[in-house]
């Protein structure tokens, strides 16, 4: 709606509103939750010791270092996903948003699907998990690419696969 009524400055007009929205709200409807008596003066050199402990901590930095390529491809996917439907597939930019929707859809999916897992397996077998869906749906679109037998049905496919896969590693 605000694509075909106001322009695509509107967009980004509306979402830097909201988020002022969301700032106000955080800043006048919750209230501090640490007691004052255990909250302590910001350090920076305190705040990089504990990062630096973090990243020699391998139990830590490999799920984090999968999680942050994980989301690298979401964003490459939100970067290109305009040019790549709406310019190589000739996907109208009325339409552009139920394709971006579909993807999306499977992000929400993933992550309720994530949330019943998490019960039942190691959170390492569900990162693993995400990471192969993503693995193998970037793969997929690599041969199509390649082949030059990429349809529009089937780069969707492996676009699902790749956003889905950050429901499952995020």
């Amino acid at each position: 709606w605000f694509l075909m009524h106001l322009g695509w400055h509107s967009i980004f007009a509306s979402l830097a509103l909201f988020s002022l929205a969301c700032l106000a709200m955080i800043h006048f409807g919750f209230e501090e939750t640490l007691a004052e008596d255990k909250r302590r003066p910001l350090a920076l050199k305190s705040v990089f010791m504990t990062y630096w402990a973090l990243l020699k901590d391998s139990s830590f930095r490999t799920p984090a270092l999968a999680g942050a390529f994980s989301y690298a491809a979401m964003f490459a996917y939100i970067g290109a996903a305009s040019a790549i439907l709406m310019d190589h597939f000739g996907v109208l930019a009325q339409n552009f948003g139920w394709y971006f929707g579909v993807n999306a859809l499977g992000v929400i999916v993933m992550s309720q699907v994530n949330g019943r897992l998490v019960g039942h397996f190691h959170l390492l077998k569900i990162l693993h998990a995400g990471v192969i869906l993503q693995v193998v749906s970037g793969l997929w679109m690599l041969m199509l690419a390649l082949s030059g037998q990429d349809t529009l049905m089937s780069v969707m496919l492996g676009l699902f696969g790749v956003v889905a896969g950050v429901g499952l590693t995020g």
